[in-house]
């Protein structure tokens, strides 16, 4: 049986690619994990909470991604195991980040600002920042 990551490794270089040109980011790591069970906690179990703490420093990366969706309550606890000072982004935040930057039309900055009231999602821009992403896969 093909390992999911193995399969997946495959078009990580083209997202890593596109994500950095449509958000003027610069990519300097990426870890992977494969996972049994989500955590209900941080997604991600404590070891790799601490090895991507780790390279968050190392690399010195501002802002860490996520390529799935987290809950507010993993969002809050990997931000308390990380410091204020690391932006956190999921997959969906991601993708309206790019949304609310490439909104040209009035119509398109409607839906930017309904988009922020009604989620309480607040658009931080990621430009110009250094971006670590962590791919996790569930074993099945």
């Amino acid at each position: 049986m093909a390992c999911p990551q193995a399969a997946y490794q495959g078009s990580v270089r083209e997202h890593l690619y596109a994500s950095s040109v449509a958000l003027l980011v610069q990519v300097v790591g990426q870890t992977f994990q494969n996972l049994e069970n989500v955590s209900p906690r941080t997604y991600i179990g404590s070891g790799k909470t601490l090895e991507v703490a780790g390279a968050v420093d190392e690399l010195d990366a501002d802002t860490v991604i996520f390529d799935d969706e987290l809950t507010p309550g993993q969002l809050r606890n990997l931000e308390r195991a990380w410091g204020d000072n690391i932006r956190l982004c999921d997959r969906t935040a991601l993708i309206l980040d790019i949304f609310s930057q490439r909104a040209a039309t009035k119509e398109g900055q409607l839906q930017v600002c309904l988009i922020d009231t009604l989620c309480s999602f607040s658009f931080f821009h990621l430009n110009h920042t250094r971006v670590l992403f962590v791919h996790c896969f569930t074993l099945d």
